[in-house]
Protein backbone atom coordinates (compact mmCIF):
# COMPACT_ATOMS: atom_id res chain seq x y z
CA UNK A 1 0.00 0.00 0.00
CA UNK A 2 1.52 3.44 -0.88
CA UNK A 3 -0.37 6.73 -0.05
CA UNK A 4 -0.48 10.44 -0.59
CA UNK A 5 -1.81 13.87 0.84
CA UNK A 6 -2.16 17.18 0.12
CA UNK A 7 -4.94 18.01 2.44
CA UNK A 8 -7.26 18.49 0.11
CA UNK A 9 -6.94 15.46 -1.98
CA UNK A 10 -5.66 11.47 -0.55
CA UNK A 11 -4.77 8.84 -2.86
CA UNK A 12 -4.09 5.31 -1.78
CA UNK A 13 -2.48 2.90 -4.15
CA UNK A 14 -3.15 -0.55 -2.93
CA UNK A 15 -2.15 -3.84 -5.22
CA UNK A 16 -6.00 -4.14 -7.44
CA UNK A 17 -7.11 -0.49 -7.00
CA UNK A 18 -6.66 3.31 -7.14
CA UNK A 19 -8.60 5.25 -4.39
CA UNK A 20 -8.94 9.02 -4.69
CA UNK A 21 -10.53 10.87 -1.96
CA UNK A 22 -11.14 14.90 -2.14
CA UNK A 23 -12.10 17.05 1.10
CA UNK A 24 -14.84 18.23 -1.04
CA UNK A 25 -16.55 16.18 -3.35
CA UNK A 26 -17.46 12.39 -4.26
CA UNK A 27 -14.22 9.67 -3.49
CA UNK A 28 -14.20 6.95 -6.26
CA UNK A 29 -12.44 3.91 -6.90
CA UNK A 30 -10.76 2.94 -10.26
CA UNK A 31 -9.65 -0.91 -10.65
CA UNK A 32 -5.94 -1.46 -11.98
CA UNK A 33 -5.31 -2.67 -15.17
CA UNK A 34 -2.19 -4.41 -14.36
CA UNK A 35 -1.09 -4.36 -10.67
CA UNK A 36 2.87 -4.29 -11.24
CA UNK A 37 4.35 -6.76 -8.68
CA UNK A 38 7.55 -5.84 -6.82
CA UNK A 39 9.92 -7.40 -4.92
CA UNK A 40 8.74 -5.58 -2.19
CA UNK A 41 5.42 -3.52 -2.51
CA UNK A 42 3.10 -5.27 -4.87
CA UNK A 43 1.06 -2.11 -5.25
CA UNK A 44 3.19 -0.66 -7.52
CA UNK A 45 3.93 2.74 -8.03
CA UNK A 46 2.27 5.97 -6.92
CA UNK A 47 4.02 9.38 -8.61
CA UNK A 48 1.56 12.04 -7.71
CA UNK A 49 2.52 15.67 -7.69
CA UNK A 50 1.47 18.42 -4.81
CA UNK A 51 -1.16 19.51 -6.92
CA UNK A 52 -2.61 16.07 -6.79
CA UNK A 53 -1.59 15.26 -10.75
CA UNK A 54 -0.89 11.50 -11.56
CA UNK A 55 2.46 11.75 -12.74
CA UNK A 56 2.97 7.95 -13.20
CA UNK A 57 1.97 8.17 -17.04
CA UNK A 58 4.81 10.55 -17.42
CA UNK A 59 7.97 8.47 -15.91
CA UNK A 60 6.16 5.21 -16.84
CA UNK A 61 8.06 4.51 -20.05
CA UNK A 62 11.48 4.96 -17.99
CA UNK A 63 10.94 2.01 -15.40
CA UNK A 64 9.95 -1.53 -15.23
CA UNK A 65 7.29 -1.58 -13.00
CA UNK A 66 7.78 -5.64 -12.41
CA UNK A 67 11.28 -5.07 -11.38
CA UNK A 68 11.56 -1.60 -9.77
CA UNK A 69 11.96 -2.05 -5.93
CA UNK A 70 10.86 1.34 -5.06
CA UNK A 71 10.33 4.62 -6.31
CA UNK A 72 8.91 8.35 -4.88
CA UNK A 73 9.20 11.98 -5.96
CA UNK A 74 11.66 14.83 -5.03
CA UNK A 75 9.40 17.30 -6.59
CA UNK A 76 6.84 17.86 -8.62
CA UNK A 77 9.48 17.51 -11.77
CA UNK A 78 11.56 14.90 -10.30
CA UNK A 79 11.01 10.94 -9.59
CA UNK A 80 13.39 8.44 -8.46
CA UNK A 81 13.51 4.70 -8.90
CA UNK A 82 15.23 1.40 -7.07
CA UNK A 83 15.70 -0.58 -9.65
CA UNK A 84 15.65 -4.65 -9.10
CA UNK A 85 19.50 -4.57 -10.23
CA UNK A 86 20.16 -2.05 -7.45
CA UNK A 87 20.62 1.11 -9.81
CA UNK A 88 19.33 4.19 -8.44
CA UNK A 89 18.32 6.78 -10.87
CA UNK A 90 16.20 10.06 -10.84
CA UNK A 91 15.52 13.00 -12.04
CA UNK A 92 12.85 14.71 -14.98
CA UNK A 93 11.51 12.15 -17.25
CA UNK A 94 14.31 11.78 -19.73
CA UNK A 95 14.60 11.94 -23.35
CA UNK A 96 18.00 9.92 -23.38
CA UNK A 97 18.98 8.66 -19.75
CA UNK A 98 18.15 9.76 -16.16
CA UNK A 99 20.24 13.20 -15.32
CA UNK A 100 21.74 11.05 -12.37
CA UNK A 101 22.61 7.42 -12.15
CA UNK A 102 23.97 5.27 -9.89
CA UNK A 103 25.16 1.40 -9.38
CA UNK A 104 24.73 0.49 -5.65
CA UNK A 105 24.58 -3.13 -5.40
CA UNK A 106 28.73 -2.70 -4.49
CA UNK A 107 27.95 -0.04 -1.57
CA UNK A 108 29.10 -1.33 1.55
CA UNK A 109 29.04 0.89 4.70
CA UNK A 110 30.72 0.61 8.12
CA UNK A 111 28.37 0.18 11.30
CA UNK A 112 28.44 3.41 13.22
CA UNK A 113 29.57 3.69 17.03
CA UNK A 114 25.83 4.34 18.49
CA UNK A 115 24.07 1.42 16.91
CA UNK A 116 25.29 -1.07 19.25
CA UNK A 117 23.68 0.52 21.99
CA UNK A 118 20.06 0.28 20.04
CA UNK A 119 20.56 -3.21 18.83
CA UNK A 120 21.20 -2.38 15.77
CA UNK A 121 25.32 -3.17 15.84
CA UNK A 122 27.41 -5.28 14.65
CA UNK A 123 26.51 -9.08 14.00
CA UNK A 124 28.54 -11.07 16.56
CA UNK A 125 29.76 -14.63 15.73
CA UNK A 126 29.36 -17.36 18.07
CA UNK A 127 31.35 -18.32 20.24
CA UNK A 128 30.63 -21.99 20.24
CA UNK A 129 31.98 -22.64 16.93
CA UNK A 130 35.97 -23.80 16.38
CA UNK A 131 38.26 -21.37 14.72
CA UNK A 132 37.14 -22.37 11.05
CA UNK A 133 33.86 -21.78 11.64
CA UNK A 134 34.28 -19.06 13.31
CA UNK A 135 35.91 -17.78 10.04
CA UNK A 136 33.24 -18.86 7.69
CA UNK A 137 30.41 -17.36 9.31
CA UNK A 138 32.12 -13.96 9.49
CA UNK A 139 32.61 -14.34 5.88
CA UNK A 140 29.00 -14.82 5.90
CA UNK A 141 28.31 -11.47 8.00
CA UNK A 142 30.50 -9.62 5.76
CA UNK A 143 28.93 -10.51 2.43
CA UNK A 144 26.02 -10.10 3.75
CA UNK A 145 26.41 -6.68 3.77
CA UNK A 146 26.98 -5.48 0.15
CA UNK A 147 24.52 -3.44 -1.97
CA UNK A 148 20.51 -2.78 -1.60
CA UNK A 149 18.77 -6.03 -1.89
CA UNK A 150 15.28 -5.38 -1.47
CA UNK A 151 15.74 -1.88 -0.92
CA UNK A 152 13.24 0.89 0.21
CA UNK A 153 13.41 4.12 -0.95
CA UNK A 154 11.95 7.52 0.69
CA UNK A 155 12.31 10.99 -1.68
CA UNK A 156 11.37 14.36 -0.83
CA UNK A 157 13.47 17.75 -1.91
CA UNK A 158 15.74 17.09 0.46
CA UNK A 159 17.25 13.84 -1.73
CA UNK A 160 16.54 10.52 -1.57
CA UNK A 161 17.07 7.79 1.68
CA UNK A 162 17.50 3.76 0.67
CA UNK A 163 17.87 1.20 3.40
CA UNK A 164 17.90 -2.31 3.11
CA UNK A 165 16.95 -4.44 5.95
CA UNK A 166 18.83 -7.52 4.54
CA UNK A 167 22.61 -5.92 4.20
CA UNK A 168 21.57 -2.92 6.60
CA UNK A 169 23.31 -0.40 4.54
CA UNK A 170 21.69 3.13 4.96
CA UNK A 171 22.32 5.77 2.53
CA UNK A 172 21.40 9.30 2.17
CA UNK A 173 21.62 11.02 -1.59
CA UNK A 174 21.14 14.55 -1.95
CA UNK A 175 19.54 15.64 -5.34
CA UNK A 176 22.91 17.03 -7.02
CA UNK A 177 24.96 14.65 -6.04
CA UNK A 178 25.81 11.06 -7.04
CA UNK A 179 27.91 10.08 -3.97
CA UNK A 180 25.95 9.69 -0.59
CA UNK A 181 26.32 12.66 1.48
CA UNK A 182 25.37 10.38 4.61
CA UNK A 183 26.38 6.10 5.13
CA UNK A 184 25.93 3.05 7.58
CA UNK A 185 25.15 -0.16 7.96
CA UNK A 186 23.04 -1.25 10.86
CA UNK A 187 22.59 -4.82 12.25
CA UNK A 188 19.00 -6.12 11.09
CA UNK A 189 17.30 -9.12 10.64
CA UNK A 190 15.56 -10.76 7.50
CA UNK A 191 12.31 -10.29 9.13
CA UNK A 192 13.01 -6.61 10.69
CA UNK A 193 12.22 -3.16 8.00
CA UNK A 194 14.42 0.12 8.13
CA UNK A 195 13.06 3.16 6.68
CA UNK A 196 15.12 6.25 5.95
CA UNK A 197 13.46 9.92 5.16
CA UNK A 198 15.70 12.59 4.04
CA UNK A 199 15.47 15.57 6.33
CA UNK A 200 17.40 19.31 5.43
CA UNK A 201 20.03 18.12 8.23
CA UNK A 202 20.31 14.52 7.32
CA UNK A 203 18.14 11.18 8.17
CA UNK A 204 14.97 10.23 10.20
CA UNK A 205 15.64 6.41 10.35
CA UNK A 206 12.33 3.99 11.60
CA UNK A 207 12.87 0.58 12.44
CA UNK A 208 10.82 -1.79 12.67
CA UNK A 209 12.05 -5.57 14.49
CA UNK A 210 9.69 -8.38 12.94
CA UNK A 211 6.92 -5.99 13.14
CA UNK A 212 6.98 -6.10 17.28
CA UNK A 213 9.03 -3.68 18.35
CA UNK A 214 10.42 -0.61 16.60
CA UNK A 215 12.47 2.86 17.44
CA UNK A 216 13.15 6.35 15.79
CA UNK A 217 16.37 7.29 15.58
CA UNK A 218 17.89 11.14 14.14
CA UNK A 219 20.62 11.26 12.29
CA UNK A 220 22.58 14.23 11.04
CA UNK A 221 24.10 15.05 7.99
CA UNK A 222 27.66 13.75 9.33
CA UNK A 223 25.84 9.90 10.34
CA UNK A 224 26.07 11.36 14.06
CA UNK A 225 22.80 9.90 16.01
CA UNK A 226 21.70 12.88 17.31
CA UNK A 227 18.49 12.23 19.02
CA UNK A 228 16.15 8.85 19.68
CA UNK A 229 13.16 7.46 21.03
CA UNK A 230 13.86 4.34 23.00
CA UNK A 231 12.99 0.84 21.51
CA UNK A 232 8.97 0.88 21.55
CA UNK A 233 6.55 -2.23 21.95
CA UNK A 234 4.89 -1.91 18.35
CA UNK A 235 4.88 -1.52 14.45
CA UNK A 236 5.58 1.79 13.26
CA UNK A 237 5.29 3.83 10.16
CA UNK A 238 8.36 5.73 8.92
CA UNK A 239 8.57 8.90 10.80
CA UNK A 240 7.04 11.81 8.66
CA UNK A 241 9.08 15.15 8.79
CA UNK A 242 6.17 17.85 8.99
CA UNK A 243 7.45 21.45 8.84
CA UNK A 244 9.62 21.92 11.96
CA UNK A 245 8.34 18.59 13.28
CA UNK A 246 8.12 14.68 13.28
CA UNK A 247 4.48 12.67 13.34
CA UNK A 248 5.25 8.91 14.96
CA UNK A 249 2.60 6.71 14.66
CA UNK A 250 3.30 3.46 16.80
CA UNK A 251 1.25 0.89 16.97
CA UNK A 252 -2.05 2.76 17.17
CA UNK A 253 -0.89 5.88 18.24
CA UNK A 254 0.05 9.26 16.61
CA UNK A 255 2.58 11.06 17.94
CA UNK A 256 3.98 14.58 17.43
CA UNK A 257 7.60 15.06 18.39
CA UNK A 258 9.81 18.08 17.98
CA UNK A 259 13.44 18.66 16.55
CA UNK A 260 14.79 16.18 19.45
CA UNK A 261 12.24 13.81 19.19
CA UNK A 262 10.74 14.98 22.07
CA UNK A 263 6.54 14.26 22.41
CA UNK A 264 4.71 17.22 22.46
CA UNK A 265 0.99 15.52 21.92
CA UNK A 266 -0.55 12.32 20.85
CA UNK A 267 -3.68 10.44 19.97
CA UNK A 268 -5.41 7.75 19.34
CA UNK A 269 -6.06 6.93 15.71
CA UNK A 270 -8.06 3.91 16.08
CA UNK A 271 -6.45 1.69 13.17
CA UNK A 272 -2.87 0.02 12.85
CA UNK A 273 -1.80 2.09 9.58
CA UNK A 274 -0.61 0.24 7.10
CA UNK A 275 1.17 3.59 5.52
CA UNK A 276 1.02 6.87 6.16
CA UNK A 277 1.58 10.32 4.10
CA UNK A 278 2.42 13.90 4.95
CA UNK A 279 1.29 17.04 3.00
CA UNK A 280 3.96 18.63 1.83
CA UNK A 281 3.59 22.01 3.96
CA UNK A 282 3.17 20.06 7.09
CA UNK A 283 -0.47 20.78 7.90
CA UNK A 284 -1.93 17.29 7.26
CA UNK A 285 -1.23 13.91 7.15
CA UNK A 286 -2.74 10.65 6.15
CA UNK A 287 -3.08 6.84 7.40
CA UNK A 288 -4.94 3.48 6.19
CA UNK A 289 -4.92 0.20 7.42
CA UNK A 290 -5.22 -3.11 5.29
CA UNK A 291 -7.72 -4.79 7.77
CA UNK A 292 -10.64 -2.74 8.11
CA UNK A 293 -10.24 -0.81 5.13
CA UNK A 294 -9.73 2.63 6.95
CA UNK A 295 -8.71 5.84 5.06
CA UNK A 296 -8.32 8.92 7.19
CA UNK A 297 -7.33 12.55 7.10
CA UNK A 298 -5.81 14.52 10.60
CA UNK A 299 -4.91 18.30 11.07
CA UNK A 300 -1.70 19.07 12.71
CA UNK A 301 -1.42 22.85 14.12
CA UNK A 302 1.79 24.46 14.53
CA UNK A 303 2.06 23.64 18.16
CA UNK A 304 1.54 20.29 17.30
CA UNK A 305 -2.28 19.41 18.03
CA UNK A 306 -3.68 16.51 16.02
CA UNK A 307 -7.40 16.52 15.37
CA UNK A 308 -8.76 14.64 12.65
CA UNK A 309 -10.80 15.58 9.74
CA UNK A 310 -12.30 12.98 8.06
CA UNK A 311 -12.19 9.42 7.81
CA UNK A 312 -14.05 6.71 4.93
CA UNK A 313 -14.24 2.75 4.78
CA UNK A 314 -12.08 2.62 1.30
CA UNK A 315 -12.90 -1.60 1.63
CA UNK A 316 -16.95 -0.02 1.28
CA UNK A 317 -15.92 2.30 -1.42
CA UNK A 318 -14.79 -1.18 -3.47
CA UNK A 319 -17.09 -2.86 -2.95
CA UNK A 320 -19.45 -0.07 -3.65
CA UNK A 321 -17.87 0.29 -7.39
CA UNK A 322 -17.80 -2.98 -7.79
CA UNK A 323 -21.47 -3.38 -7.20
CA UNK A 324 -22.28 -0.34 -9.95
CA UNK A 325 -19.72 -2.35 -12.24
CA UNK A 326 -21.54 -5.31 -12.26
CA UNK A 327 -24.54 -4.14 -12.41
CA UNK A 328 -23.99 -2.19 -15.59
CA UNK A 329 -22.37 -5.00 -17.45
CA UNK A 330 -25.25 -6.88 -16.39
CA UNK A 331 -27.82 -7.36 -19.23
CA UNK A 332 -31.07 -5.60 -18.87
CA UNK A 333 -32.94 -7.20 -16.18
CA UNK A 334 -36.21 -7.55 -17.71
CA UNK A 335 -38.48 -10.39 -16.22
CA UNK A 336 -40.99 -12.36 -18.15
CA UNK A 337 -44.40 -10.86 -18.25
CA UNK A 338 -48.10 -12.13 -18.52
CA UNK A 339 -49.90 -12.19 -22.33
CA UNK A 340 -53.63 -12.64 -23.18
CA UNK A 341 -56.89 -10.78 -21.98
CA UNK A 342 -56.40 -7.85 -18.88
CA UNK A 343 -57.53 -8.48 -15.62
CA UNK A 344 -57.75 -6.88 -12.96
CA UNK A 345 -56.48 -8.35 -9.05
CA UNK A 346 -56.28 -8.02 -5.50
CA UNK A 347 -53.02 -5.30 -4.07
CA UNK A 348 -50.16 -7.47 -3.41
CA UNK A 349 -48.33 -6.79 -0.51
CA UNK A 350 -46.75 -4.78 1.13
CA UNK A 351 -49.08 -2.81 -0.86
CA UNK A 352 -52.57 -2.48 1.54
CA UNK A 353 -55.74 -0.87 0.17
CA UNK A 354 -56.96 1.59 3.29
CA UNK A 355 -59.97 0.46 5.68
CA UNK A 356 -63.58 1.33 4.21
CA UNK A 357 -64.13 3.28 7.18
CA UNK A 358 -65.48 7.37 6.33
CA UNK A 359 -66.97 10.00 8.24
CA UNK A 360 -70.18 11.72 7.51
CA UNK A 361 -70.43 14.28 4.90
CA UNK A 362 -67.79 14.61 1.72
CA UNK A 363 -65.83 11.50 1.38
CA UNK A 364 -63.03 9.71 -0.91
CA UNK A 365 -62.70 6.32 -0.57
CA UNK A 366 -59.83 5.02 -1.84
CA UNK A 367 -59.72 1.46 -3.34
CA UNK A 368 -56.18 -0.31 -4.75
CA UNK A 369 -56.33 -2.93 -7.14
CA UNK A 370 -53.92 -4.78 -9.81
CA UNK A 371 -53.66 -5.03 -13.65
CA UNK A 372 -53.39 -9.09 -13.16
CA UNK A 373 -53.38 -9.80 -16.63
CA UNK A 374 -51.88 -9.38 -20.18
CA UNK A 375 -51.78 -5.36 -21.64
CA UNK A 376 -55.06 -3.66 -21.97
CA UNK A 377 -56.55 -0.32 -21.50
CA UNK A 378 -59.72 0.80 -19.64
CA UNK A 379 -61.72 0.24 -15.98
CA UNK A 380 -64.93 -0.31 -14.98
CA UNK A 381 -66.01 -0.23 -10.96
CA UNK A 382 -69.62 -1.18 -10.52
CA UNK A 383 -70.84 -0.50 -6.70
CA UNK A 384 -73.66 -2.53 -5.28
CA UNK A 385 -74.98 -3.51 -1.69
CA UNK A 386 -76.86 -1.52 1.25
CA UNK A 387 -74.64 0.98 1.98
CA UNK A 388 -75.82 2.34 -1.05
CA UNK A 389 -78.99 3.71 0.84
CA UNK A 390 -76.98 5.27 3.27
CA UNK A 391 -74.33 6.94 0.57
CA UNK A 392 -74.50 8.91 -2.28
CA UNK A 393 -72.25 8.25 -5.41
CA UNK A 394 -70.82 11.40 -7.38
CA UNK A 395 -67.91 9.90 -9.11
CA UNK A 396 -64.85 8.20 -9.43
CA UNK A 397 -61.21 9.24 -10.45
CA UNK A 398 -58.19 7.37 -11.14
CA UNK A 399 -55.22 10.01 -11.16
CA UNK A 400 -56.22 12.65 -13.71
CA UNK A 401 -59.37 11.21 -15.14
CA UNK A 402 -62.73 11.39 -13.64
CA UNK A 403 -65.82 9.68 -14.64
CA UNK A 404 -69.75 9.88 -12.71
CA UNK A 405 -71.33 6.96 -11.79
CA UNK A 406 -74.70 6.09 -13.63
CA UNK A 407 -77.28 3.49 -12.09
CA UNK A 408 -76.89 -0.42 -13.71
CA UNK A 409 -79.54 -2.89 -12.19
CA UNK A 410 -79.22 -2.46 -8.37
CA UNK A 411 -76.00 -0.93 -8.64
CA UNK A 412 -74.08 2.13 -10.09
CA UNK A 413 -71.40 1.72 -12.70
CA UNK A 414 -68.49 4.28 -13.69
CA UNK A 415 -66.01 3.41 -16.66
CA UNK A 416 -62.53 4.71 -16.90
CA UNK A 417 -61.44 4.24 -20.87
CA UNK A 418 -58.26 5.60 -20.82
CA UNK A 419 -56.87 3.90 -17.45
CA UNK A 420 -53.59 1.59 -18.50
CA UNK A 421 -53.48 -2.02 -17.97
CA UNK A 422 -49.43 -2.66 -17.72
CA UNK A 423 -49.09 -6.01 -18.15
CA UNK A 424 -48.46 -8.59 -14.28
CA UNK A 425 -45.49 -10.34 -13.89
CA UNK A 426 -44.97 -13.95 -14.43
CA UNK A 427 -44.83 -15.59 -10.94
CA UNK A 428 -42.52 -17.26 -10.25
CA UNK A 429 -40.02 -14.31 -11.62
CA UNK A 430 -38.31 -15.32 -14.92
CA UNK A 431 -35.26 -15.18 -14.60
CA UNK A 432 -35.02 -15.51 -10.55
CA UNK A 433 -33.84 -11.80 -9.68
CA UNK A 434 -30.67 -11.77 -7.63
CA UNK A 435 -30.53 -10.18 -4.31
CA UNK A 436 -29.81 -6.63 -6.02
CA UNK A 437 -32.64 -6.96 -8.57
CA UNK A 438 -35.42 -7.80 -5.89
CA UNK A 439 -36.03 -3.52 -5.24
CA UNK A 440 -36.30 -3.87 -8.95
CA UNK A 441 -38.87 -6.36 -8.94
CA UNK A 442 -40.73 -4.51 -6.36
CA UNK A 443 -40.75 -1.40 -8.52
CA UNK A 444 -42.40 -2.95 -11.50
CA UNK A 445 -45.04 -4.92 -9.33
CA UNK A 446 -46.10 -1.68 -7.48
CA UNK A 447 -46.30 0.13 -11.30
CA UNK A 448 -49.14 -2.53 -12.00
CA UNK A 449 -51.32 -1.14 -9.22
CA UNK A 450 -54.13 1.12 -10.00
CA UNK A 451 -55.65 3.58 -6.91
CA UNK A 452 -59.18 4.07 -7.88
CA UNK A 453 -60.40 6.57 -5.74
CA UNK A 454 -64.83 6.84 -5.13
CA UNK A 455 -66.12 10.34 -3.85
CA UNK A 456 -69.32 11.03 -2.40
CA UNK A 457 -71.35 11.86 0.41
CA UNK A 458 -72.20 10.22 3.66
CA UNK A 459 -75.74 11.07 5.12
CA UNK A 460 -75.36 9.84 8.59
CA UNK A 461 -73.60 6.78 10.46
CA UNK A 462 -74.31 3.40 9.10
CA UNK A 463 -72.32 0.17 8.71
CA UNK A 464 -73.87 -1.90 5.93
CA UNK A 465 -72.28 -3.90 3.06
CA UNK A 466 -71.12 -2.87 -0.13
CA UNK A 467 -69.98 -5.32 -3.10
CA UNK A 468 -67.03 -3.88 -5.41
CA UNK A 469 -66.36 -5.17 -8.48
CA UNK A 470 -63.55 -4.13 -11.27
CA UNK A 471 -63.02 -5.48 -14.55
CA UNK A 472 -60.92 -4.66 -17.63
CA UNK A 473 -62.92 -2.97 -19.83
CA UNK A 474 -63.29 -5.36 -22.94
CA UNK A 475 -61.96 -8.24 -21.36
CA UNK A 476 -63.58 -11.30 -21.05
CA UNK A 477 -62.20 -12.41 -17.93
CA UNK A 478 -64.01 -12.54 -14.05
CA UNK A 479 -64.45 -9.15 -12.58
CA UNK A 480 -62.52 -8.58 -9.08
CA UNK A 481 -65.18 -8.98 -6.16
CA UNK A 482 -64.66 -7.53 -3.07
CA UNK A 483 -67.74 -7.40 -0.37
CA UNK A 484 -66.68 -5.77 3.29
CA UNK A 485 -69.03 -3.38 5.66
CA UNK A 486 -68.27 0.79 4.51
CA UNK A 487 -68.39 1.78 8.18
CA UNK A 488 -69.68 5.38 8.76
CA UNK A 489 -68.46 6.49 11.96
CA UNK A 490 -69.84 9.79 13.63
Amino acid sequence: MRIFTNGKLTVLLTPSHVYRWPRRGEPSVVKKKSPGATDMDESGVLLVSSKGEDLTSAFAPHYDEATVLDAGLLDDARAAFLHGDQTLTWGPPPSDDWAQRVDVSKHRSEFPDWAAAHRIGPFGVRDDLDEEEQAYEQERIDARGVGFPHGILLANAHGIGIASNFSGNVALFRPDETEPSVAFRLGLAEEDRVYARPTKDGLLVTVVFNGRFSLLLRVDAKGKLRAAVPEQQGGRTPALEMGRLVLDIVDTKAVVRDAKLAELSSSDVVMRPMTAAASADGRHFAIADSFGGDLALYAVSAKGAIREVDRISYADLRRQAKAEADLADAPPFDPERMTGTPSIGFAMKPVVSPPWTLAPGRFELPLIVRSAGGEGRGVAIRLSGAALDEVKLDRVTLGDESAAFAPDGDGQRAELPSATLLADLVRPIDPPPTKEQREIVGQLVGETHLELVVHGHAEKPSNAMLRVEVSALGATSSPLKWMRPLVVKA
